[in-house]
């Protein structure tokens, strides 16, 4: 995992938003995680992919169309499985909607789809196919073309009746994040990332990274709103989940990869949180 940062999202004084265009083999820089105060749209053609987003992890398997709010940690989310894939991401900051958007008493539903995203909007596969003309349209228009196709994207969007959000409530953000915790979550992130297979505690964890384990907990917790021990255990289900889904290692082999030592507990955990044992899984993925 690459270091976590403050991301410069830089949108020029001469524009309402910024619009970056990631045809098939590239996908959009800043690979870590990392987070910034603007708004964020993305549209992925198709493919699969993961979505990581504050506490949340979340698979796609044929594209996405997504709408997080500021200071939403994440990491890029595109993918390069086909040859016709297309990522296009929007940003744009909070003049956008209280000086833009707000000065349109006709845009109040796109004001309130703004502040809905501030807790993170999955959006459904029929209206994703429903914008997916306007996004795939962009690279070929100018800034105002692209702006009035956004504007009808963000229309359409905010009538879905599908919508999923990723948090239910205020409580369920983490804490806004400051440069030096952002430092300390990036170095926790990295070691979970690298070390996932080994023995990992909250006191090892904490005497890694110089804390007390009670203040390590505490950290971990507020900026996560999950025990280490949570989070580090579904860290390793869906590292289990994809290693099951694609390769062609055994179950034991896969258990023993995600950091489980013992088969009857790896088969109870892995069943609470997908709801199939890993034998099913396998037999799903492989029918």
């Amino acid at each position: 995992m690459k270091k976590m940062k403050i991301e410069q999202i830089g949108l020029a004084p001469t524009r309402s938003m910024k619009v970056g265009i990631y045809p098939s083999g590239h996908v959009c820089p800043g690979m870590g995680w990392h987070v910034h105060p603007e708004y964020e749209v993305v549209y992925i053609k198709n493919g699969r992919g993961t979505l990581n987003i504050c506490t949340k992890q979340l698979q796609y398997d044929d594209g996405i169309l997504l709408f997080i709010g500021p200071d939403l940690p994440h990491t890029a989310f595109g993918n390069t499985d086909l040859p016709d894939q297309l990522e296009v991401v929007v940003q744009f900051d909070e003049t956008f909607v209280t000086s833009r958007l707000a000065a349109f008493p006709e845009f109040k539903p796109l004001m309130e789809l703004t502040g809905r995203s501030r807790y993170g909007l999955i959006f459904s596969q029929a209206i994703k196919a429903q914008v997916a003309m306007h996004f795939e349209a962009m690279p070929g228009q100018n800034r105002a073309g692209q702006l009035l196709l956004f504007l009808e994207s963000l229309r359409i969007m905010a009538a879905d009746p599908a919508v999923r959000t990723l948090f239910s409530n205020p409580g369920d953000l983490p804490a806004q994040l400051k440069p030096a915790e952002l430092k300390r979550l990036d170095h926790i992130f990295r070691i979970i990332n690298e070390q996932y297979d080994q023995v990992l505690t909250s006191a090892s964890m904490a005497a890694a990274i110089g804390m007390t384990t009670n203040s390590f907990c505490r950290f971990f917790k507020a900026h996560t709103n999950q025990p280490f021990t949570v989070f580090l255990n579904n860290f390793r289900l869906d590292r289990a989940r994809e290693l099951l889904g694609n390769s062609p290692e055994s179950i034991q082999e896969v258990m023993y990869a995600c950091g489980f030592r013992d088969a009857p507990y790896f088969s109870r955990v892995f069943k609470r949180y997908i709801g199939i044992t890993p034998t099913e899984y396998r037999e799903e993925t492989d029918a």
